[in-house]
């Protein structure tokens, strides 16, 4: 899901529903030298739906392009290392719904 239309989705939500909460987060990576580096982020939206409270994260981090593994003559020493856009990114949208006690994850794709 693009830029725009997630800002669609959002403002058609706030229309009907109304959002209770919208944060975004930044998401980071730690990398071998022990650094974090800033690795996307996650805008999570929460509100009153149909069928009861619901939460809406979509995760966008940057398109992996390419892969390399290294091996040694051993299976135990292998390491794999990505390559990231600095400009594209892969985004995933995942809904949830409250069950009184935790989110649950909910599928709502069509089959």
């Amino acid at each position: 899901m693009n830029d725009e239309r997630w800002e669609d989705l959002v403002d058609k939500i706030d229309s009907k529903f109304g959002i209770e909460s919208y944060t975004r987060e930044d998401l980071y990576r730690v990398l071998d030298s022990g650094e974090k580096k800033k690795h996307g982020y996650k805008h999570t939206m929460i509100f009153n739906g149909l069928q009861g409270k619901m939460k809406l994260e979509r995760i966008s981090k940057p398109l992996i392009i390419d892969k390399k593994v290294f091996y040694s003559g051993r299976k135990s020493d292998s390491r794999v290392d990505y390559i990231y856009s600095d400009k594209e990114f892969t985004h995933k949208v995942i809904a949830y719904m409250w069950s009184g006690k935790e989110w649950e994850e909910r599928d709502f794709r069509m089959p």
